[in-house]
C-alpha cells in the first residue's frame, strides 16, 4: 500500500512537472524533448530508488513507472488547460516511440518457448475473451442496454497492447529466471487479441 501511495504521489508531481513544461515559452521540439526526458527520468528514478532501498534498507521499495506516468498524464489532461497541447505532442512523437517499442518487444519474443507454450497462450486467449464477453453482456443487460448492443460491446475491450506489453517487458527484466517464458506467453496472447480485433492482414 505504501508503494502504491508513493507511486500515486509521484504521478501527481509528474503531472505538475508536465504542466510546467507545457507552460514554458519554448519551441515545440524543446518541449517534446523535455517531456521525453521527464518520462525516461521516471524509470531511472524508480530503478535507483529500488536499488538504493535494496542496498541500504531492510526492505525493497518498488515504485511503478507505468502507473506514475499514467497518473501524471491523467492529472494534466483532466485538471489543467494543457490537454490539447499534451495530446498533440504525444501524437506527434508516438510513431517513433511505437517503432522502437514494438521492435524491442518482437526481438525479445522467444520462439523456442512459444513453440512449447502456445497451448497455454491459446487457452488464456479464449478464457479472456469469454470473460470479457460475459462481463460486457451481463453488465450491459443490468444497465438496460439493448441486446444488439450487448452482443457487440465486448469487442471494444479486446485490445490490450500498450500497458500489457510494457508489463510483460518489465517482468522479463525483473525476473530473468522465468520472466522470458511468461512474457512470451503474454505477448502471444496480445498478438492474438490484435488479430481478432483488427482482423488478419489482407493477402
Amino acid at each position: 500500500i505504501a508503494e502504491l501511495a508513493l507511486s500515486v504521489g509521484a504521478g501527481y508531481l509528474l503531472g505538475k512537472l508536465i504542466q510546467t513544461i507545457l507552460s514554458l515559452s519554448l519551441k515545440k521540439a524543446m518541449k517534446t524533448a523535455m517531456l521525453l526526458l521527464s518520462g525516461y527520468g521516471v524509470f531511472v528514478l524508480a530503478e535507483n530508488i529500488r536499488h538504493a532501498s535494496h542496498t541500504h534498507l531492510p526492505f525493497e521499495l518498488v515504485l511503478e513507472p507505468l502507473l506514475i506516468c499514467m497518473i501524471g498524464s491523467f492529472i494534466t489532461t483532466n485538471y489543467s488547460h494543457y490537454r490539447a497541447e499534451l495530446m498533440k505532442t504525444l501524437h506527434g512523437i508516438a510513431p517513433a516511440i511505437y517503432i522502437a517499442f514494438f521492435t524491442l518487444t518482437g526481438a525479445s519474443l522467444a520462439l523456442d518457448v512459444l513453440a512449447q507454450s502456445w497451448p497455454i497462450a491459446l487457452a488464456l486467449f479464449f478464457i479472456r475473451m469469454a470473460a470479457i464477453f460475459a462481463g460486457a453482456f451481463v453488465s450491459g443487460s443490468l444497465a438496460g442496454e439493448s441486446f444488439s448492443f450487448n452482443r457487440m460491446s465486448w469487442m471494444a475491450f479486446i485490445t490490450q497492447a500498450g500497458v500489457g506489453l510494457g508489463l510483460a517487458k518489465g517482468i522479463t527484466v525483473a525476473f530473468p529466471e522465468w520472466g522470458t517464458a511468461f512474457a512470451t506467453i503474454i505477448i502471444a496472447v496480445i498478438v492474438l487479441n490484435q488479430i481478432v480485433r483488427r482482423g488478419p492482414p489482407a493477402g
